[in-house]
């Protein structure tokens, strides 16, 4: 993707969604990659089993659902960011209901974030 968006250093942007194993197959991927090629990409994690806190690349947000059980699966990073000391682990939904359930990726809280990311996609990218 990184050639179809023009290469290395020429502004071209990547969105990378990743939901439960793809976290981790994202993680695995990225130490593949030199800090140039990280740079162009922002990456979205819903319910990952890794969760990643990469601060070579230019964005990188891991969206854990408070019941999804899990996350629990990288506990020194799903603690962390669920006490607000890793900013780019921002937990979602309610601590009220039936625990560790939310891990599907078509939950209405995780369905919720990925609307909210589309929405600010479309903003960015068709506004004038």
């Amino acid at each position: 993707m990184i050639d179809e968006m023009g290469g290395i250093g020429k502004g071209g942007m990547i969105y990378h969604y990743a939901h439960s194993l793809g976290g981790v197959h994202t993680k695995a991927a990225l130490r593949l990659m030199t800090p140039e090629e990280k740079n162009m990409i922002r990456i979205f994690t819903f319910g990952s089993a890794s969760l990643i806190s990469d601060d070579s690349v230019n964005v990188v947000y891991n969206y854990v659902s408070v019941r999804d059980g899990i996350c629990f699966l990288d506990p020194i990073e799903y603690v962390s960011g669920v006490l607000g000391f890793r900013k780019n682990i921002i937990p979602v939904g309610e601590w009220l209901g039936i625990p560790f359930i939310d891990h599907m990726l078509e939950s209405s809280v995780y369905e919720e974030v990925i609307r909210m990311l589309g929405h600010h996609f479309i903003y960015i990218y068709t506004s004038p």
